[in-house]
């Protein structure tokens, strides 16, 4: 397929294709999973950094964890699991500051876990708003819309896509 057919397919521009594909751009998670749609593979492979499947990852906060890109929504993304290739599930340690975030809704295929490790935040899912603080979590299906409203200073959380 060409730029273009792939461009067309996710209703992108050619040139934000571009952009993706040459990492002047990190997408938000619901232009990977059009994305990855539109080519036929899973959103992980999208996110992966090695062609090498393993059946387990270790990391510990001196390597991965380190590794964080800032998308284009205004929010940062670590990769917990950056090396394992076709996983069903996608785990990210995200990291948002008041005032950076643009607010947005996404819709995606799969369900999303978030667990708030510090900071707070109102998240919404379809109508509904949830005020969000440290130790507290929310499952939902990511076909409906949802997206941060405001966070505190800053919130950092695990956020989960399971494809």
């Amino acid at each position: 397929m060409t730029q273009q057919d792939i461009a067309e397919k996710c209703c992108f521009t050619k040139g934000l294709l571009s952009k993706i594909e040459n990492g002047s751009v990190i997408p938000p998670i619901a232009t990977l999973s059009k994305l990855s749609k539109a080519l036929g593979v899973k959103m992980s492979t999208l996110l992966d950094d090695t062609e090498e499947g393993i059946n387990a990852h270790f990391s510990s906060a001196h390597e991965d964890i380190t590794k964080y890109s800032m998308t284009s929504q205004g929010y940062a993304i670590c990769s917990l699991v950056p090396d394992k290739i076709e996983k069903k599930m996608t785990p990210l340690i995200v990291k948002a500051k008041n005032g950076e975030v643009k607010k947005h809704l996404l819709v995606h295929e799969g369900e999303e876990f978030i667990y708030i490790i510090s900071g707070s935040m109102e998240f919404k899912v379809a109508n509904i708003e949830y005020q969000l603080k440290t130790g507290e979590s929310i499952y939902f299906s990511a076909f409906e819309p949802h997206g941060i409203i405001h966070v505190s200073n800053e919130v950092t959380y695990i956020d989960i896509f399971v494809e």
